[in-house]
């Protein structure tokens, strides 16, 4: 009996650090978004008072060990920074969702999208001209993103 016990213990501890380890957000942070590109991890985290007036949104990507790239560096209200868009189509069925900033000659789009039931989403990187994509190996948090960027009233991408 101890070690079914035990096996049950060590199968429920793998999965919850499994599940922490696919977001950069800290504990106490609100996870608007993570998921896992390959080897690196994708958060967008902000503050758990984040809506259209107070509390901070940030980029990171990277891993829990090493964030290649954090935007903004300090924690400041997203209006600052971001734009957002959001596009339905009832004919096509779809609907997606994207959250962009820009970062020297470099922009990019967090995005979410569901055309015709199919989930899909990811970040685009766009430098001199030329799109990068990197999609989601899951999409376990990028529920509430659609939601939350709506409610900061962000202005949209031109």
């Amino acid at each position: 009996m101890n070690k079914i016990r035990l096996y049950i213990y060590l199968v429920l501890l793998c999965a919850s650090a499994g599940a922490q380890s696919q977001t950069l957000c800290a504990e106490g942070e609100l996870n608007v978004f993570s998921c896992e590109l390959g080897k690196k991890i994708l958060s967008v985290c902000g503050s758990k008072d984040l809506d259209h007036e107070k509390g901070w949104l940030q980029y990171r990507i990277g891993t829990s060990e090493k964030l290649d790239l954090v935007y903004p560096e300090k924690n400041e209200h997203p209006k600052k920074f971001f734009k957002s868009n959001r596009l339905y189509s009832s004919a096509e069925q779809s609907l997606i969702q994207e959250l962009q900033f820009k970062k020297s000659n470099t922009a990019y789009t967090v995005y979410t999208q569901e055309i015709k039931g199919k989930k899909e989403a990811g970040v685009s990187v766009t430098i001199n001209a030329k799109d990068i994509y990197l999609k989601c190996k899951n999409l376990k948090d990028t529920a509430d993103f659609s939601t939350k960027i709506e409610e900061l009233s962000l202005d949209q991408v031109q």
